[in-house]
């Protein structure tokens, strides 16, 4: 069905719209459209102006000086690699999907922004404390192995480290 996952009170409030705006009751297309956001009113940019945002954010996300909190969570939820690695055509459609939804959110007042900054935003303390013990572990494991291959230090000893893991 055309309808199906628009809320009563959004179907209300596009029926009053139409009542105002159309002489004759509107085409299901049309009324589809009334139903659509209207980003300009909820204080967003259009999808295109979002999107093309977004992927310039996409290096640096968390430091990245968003117009609107939406564009941030409606990037985060398309995938951040997505964004910077993939064509357009690609992601664009993921990107206005989402970004409808939050936008309709908006509308409805449903936008519960502390709860979206805590899933959107990596702890960065946690994510440091990780990448130090991995490389730590790393650390770890070459000089174990290198004990165990009795392995010289300096150049010689890395030319025979190569030779080993060739064979």
């Amino acid at each position: 069905m055309a309808l199906e996952g628009y809320t009563e009170q959004e179907i209300s409030s596009a029926i009053e719209h139409c009542k105002i705006s159309y002489a004759w009751p509107p085409t299901i297309a049309e009324f589809i459209e009334e139903i659509k956001p209207d980003y300009i009113q909820l204080g967003l940019p259009l999808p295109r102006q979002a999107y093309l945002e977004a992927a310039q954010g996409a290096s640096q996300p968390s430091s990245y000086r968003w117009s609107h909190p939406i564009i941030y969570f409606t990037g985060a939820d398309t995938d951040w690699y997505r964004l910077r690695n993939d064509a357009e055509a690609a992601t664009y459609s993921d990107f206005c999907t989402y970004y409808k939804q939050y936008a309709r959110m908006l509308a409805r007042g449903d936008i519960d922004f502390q709860h979206l900054y805590q899933r959107a935003l990596p702890d960065l303390k946690k994510s440091t404390k990780i990448v130090q013990q991995t490389m730590q572990q790393s650390e770890q494991q070459l000089q174990t192995y290198i004990t165990q291959h009795a392995i010289e230090p300096g150049l010689e000893g890395m030319r025979k480290l190569r030779d080993s893991i060739e064979d």
